[in-house]
């Protein structure tokens, strides 16, 4: 490959939700996240509210994304199993990804969980030295998780998840990484609060195979969420979530907030704001769900200005759970 390709395909890879990056290899390897794939809320109810942590959580909504986010969750789900289907338009007429996610409940003591996502994204010409365009090649994102969580009192528990993150810039170049999340979350009554770290880990690179020694950071953060939810008249129940994301490396502090109404464990409406921090975008989100026996159907749509990024990506979920 050309080394046009292997800088357009880097572009592709490195973008951080839309912002431009440095013309030198050295400045982008320090200050741009890699794989920022690795950071989008995968769960549509989830990203309804913000993107915040705890929003499945604190609404009792399917907990088969928890891989992606908050493992420590899982024992304190309603559910003994949940699988759950989603597709989200990001970045409009730019990605498009695919995710898959199950958790399991055991005895409300334990849990276990699993996750896979692709993103397909858009296509970039090969260039000769003599400047044509040769065939399209479209970058690939790919994310595996498999998470474990342990209730250890009736008001504590302890999750962990292992993650395989991977780019495909070109036929010939793949940049990846090996990341955790951990994370210790309280139920004390109508509140949880939620403690952690994601994305820790090696800094994406190449591997020796490619003969490129340039590596670079992933969006690694230290996460605080707090939730609180209460149902009504047995019909009603309302949550609201709210949550801080301190990412390493530089690259700020991110915040998201909000709120979801449910009648009869059956309708839902939800609603949110996320701050974001140098590698993010700032975007409102509305969304809704359907559930009827275990299956639900969510939709979510993020609401920014025309020259932001994210605006008018969309969301769609189906999961099902008992």
């Amino acid at each position: 490959m050309k080394n046009k390709i292997i800088y357009a395909a880097l572009a592709a890879a490195l973008f951080t939700f839309g912002t431009p990056l440095a013309a030198q290899e050295d400045a982008v390897a320090e200050s741009s996240a890699a794989l920022p794939f690795t950071a989008i809320q995968r769960d549509p109810v989830s990203a309804a509210m913000g993107g915040t942590l705890l929003g499945s959580a604190a609404s009792g909504a399917a907990s088969a994304w928890y891989s992606f986010s908050n493992p420590a969750a899982l024992p304190y789900s309603q559910e003994r199993f949940s699988v759950g289907l989603a597709y989200q338009l990001w970045q409009p007429s730019s990605s498009n990804n695919l995710s898959l996610g199950a958790g399991v409940n055991i005895k409300d003591k334990f849990g276990v969980s699993a996750g896979l996502a692709l993103g397909l994204n858009p296509g970039i010409a090969s260039v000769d030295d003599s400047g044509n365009e040769g065939k399209l090649f479209n970058p690939t994102d790919l994310q595996a998780n498999i998470g474990f969580s342990y209730r250890f009192v009736s008001f504590l528990s302890l999750g962990v998840n292992a993650r395989y993150a991977m780019s495909e810039l070109s036929p010939e170049y793949r940049l990846s990484a090996l990341l955790f999340d951990a994370s210790l979350m309280a139920s004390l009554g109508d509140f949880q609060l939620m403690a952690g770290v994601s994305n820790l880990g090696t800094r994406a690179s190449y591997g020796k195979s490619s003969g490129l020694s340039v590596s670079y950071p992933v969006p690694s953060s230290l996460d605080l969420a707090l939730s609180w939810s209460r149902v009504f008249g047995e019909d009603h129940r309302l949550a609201l979530a709210a949550d801080g994301r301190w990412y390493f490396s530089g690259f700020g502090i991110a915040a998201s907030a909000g709120a979801s109404y449910c009648w009869r464990d059956m309708f839902s409406f939800r609603a949110g704001y996320h701050y974001g921090a140098r590698m993010d975008a700032d975007y409102a989100s509305l969304g809704a769900g359907v559930k009827f026996y275990g299956v639900a159907l969510d939709f979510t749509i993020l609401l920014a200005g025309s020259s932001n990024p994210v605006a008018n990506t969309i969301a769609v979920g189906a999961s099902y759970s008992f």
